[in-house]
């Protein structure tokens, strides 16, 4: 995805004049298509969703991200069982959570705390325990870039803070890999160092999780153990640093 989005930049920017009305007009397209009824349908709109958040930054002065996030992208993160959360239309679905998290910030600077707090919400609908697996790690990995980043409002993220964490915690309980299980606790680490001293209510909660999965680890191959290991540590030494201030 890296070397595929470097591409796709680097394409815009030597070629902006060409493919600049193009991409505005996809953007106009993909927040007034109709329903996403075949998967012909769905396996372009996720190709148009994808080249879009790889040049999010690049067109974060377009105020058509908003209608794109108004229009389309909250009411696809919401119709939760419209077509259905399984068969082909998780993949949309799946793509909607990505693309949120690469949207946070240019959709952020155009709207400030209330647009953030939009997207947020809607990443929170897509982490119902309800929704498809895949979806829902991916959204969990979304809220959690939103977390890491140095512009976001502590205030704005701390509402969805605890369902985040709450939903990482039920993931980890759902994955089998331990590459996957190393990213969540990860982002379960950012979302912590984030909040700081607001973390404070969910040390109970990732307290009693913490020695579980520390022995959980004992399963997986060395190299992954020293890996989870170390993230719990390091979970473990934010929430006792918090405890103290």
């Amino acid at each position: 995805m890296a070397c595929a989005k470097a591409f796709v930049v680097e394409l815009f920017k030597h070629n902006n004049q060409i493919l600049g009305p193009q991409i505005t007009e996809m953007m106009r397209v993909a927040a007034e298509s109709p329903s996403l009824d075949s998967l012909n349908a769905i396996i372009q709109q996720d190709a148009v969703y994808s080249i879009l958040g790889m040049l999010a930054d690049e067109l974060h002065e377009d105020g058509r991200f908003e209608a794109l996030f108004r229009g389309r992208l909250a009411q696809e993160a919401t119709l939760r069982g419209l077509p259905g959360n399984d068969g082909s239309y998780r993949i949309i679905r799946r793509r909607v959570a990505w693309l949120l998290g690469q949207l946070m910030r240019p959709l952020g600077q155009l709207e400030g705390a209330s647009m953030e707090a939009a997207v947020y919400s809607s990443l929170a609908q897509l982490l119902h325990p309800s929704e498809d697996i895949v979806v829902r790690f991916m959204a969990f990995q979304s809220l959690s870039q939103c977390f890491d980043d140095m512009d976001a409002s502590v205030d704005a993220l701390l509402p969805f803070a605890g369902d985040g964490m709450e939903n990482g915690l039920q993931l980890l309980a759902l994955i089998d890999d331990p590459t996957r299980q190393t990213s969540v606790f990860h982002h379960l680490s950012g979302i912590l160092a984030k909040l700081d001293t607001k973390a404070r209510p969910f040390i109970p909660m990732l307290a009693e999780a913490l020695p579980r999965h520390w022995a959980g680890s004992e399963e997986v191959a060395m190299d992954d153990l020293f890996m989870i290991r170390s993230h719990l540590l390091n979970i473990s030494h934010i929430l006792v640093k918090v405890r103290k201030n």
